[in-house]
């Protein structure tokens, strides 16, 4: 009995250590890949928990093996773009400007019935409302409301309201979306124009929005080490 016990205490504690390093998420915002490492962990580590006959260092290992290789993923998913599109994927629009984009929602299988279940749990009753709701890709919902169906905030008192449509990411860490581009009509020329004119290059920007018309909206350089 005391062996189990200690067993149990010393794979809890990798557990617990192995979740710390694949960082701060609750389990509705893993995405695929990080989801699929947990769930594994937790059989790996059942194993040697139930069974004396099996040495303790084989769960520590394969636990250590596997938040390794998240780790490594994760960390090639920063430089390497479509690889973190290729293990998650990309957040699907399925309503546009109060529009259901059907076809989207077939490819993601994404129901009616799910659609009009997310609305409701954001206090959302009118489809006609919705700027744009985005399928992340951890699979919830991400609901904008149009101006007009907004409550007024301080800032809003006196300001014209302006739907910027579908906010988009243009570039991330001195990389062109190719696809954002299609979508809006841009070549990467006109991207770095774009960005020029805002006194940067896309080369040193880490953080770039574009609205539904390819306005810039945000964009932050990236930080250089001294």
């Amino acid at each position: 009995m005391g062996i189990i016990l200690i067993r149990t205490v010393i794979l809890y504690l990798c557990i617990i250590a192995a979740l710390r390093l694949m960082g701060k998420r609750q389990m509705g915002e893993l995405q695929p890949s990080e989801l699929v490492v947990t769930l594994i962990i937790a059989e790996v580590a059942a194993i040697p928990m139930q069974s004396n006959d099996i040495p303790l260092i084989y769960g520590v290992i394969s636990i250590a093996a596997l938040v390794s290789m998240e780790v490594l993923l994760s960390s090639l998913s920063l430089k390497l773009p479509w690889l973190g599109t290729l293990l998650s994927g990309r957040p699907s629009v399925v309503v546009e400007d109060g529009r259901i984009d059907q076809r989207e929602m077939a490819r993601q299988r994404f129901t009616v019935s799910d659609l009009c279940e997310e609305l409701r749990l954001q206090k959302v009753n009118r489809l006609a409302d919705v700027s744009y709701a985005v399928l992340e890709t951890n699979g919830q919902l991400s609901v904008f409301l149009k101006p007009q169906a907004t409550p007024a905030t301080r800032r809003d008192v006196g300001a014209k309201a302006e739907d910027l449509g579908v906010v988009r990411l243009l570039v991330s860490d001195g990389c062109v979306s190719a696809r954002v581009c299609r979508q809006l009509g841009l070549t990467e020329a006109d991207v770095r124009q774009m960005v020029e004119a805002k006194g940067m290059t896309v080369q040193d920007t880490f953080y770039c929005t574009v609205d539904g018309n390819g306005n810039i909206l945000e964009i932050i350089g990236k930080e250089h080490p001294r």
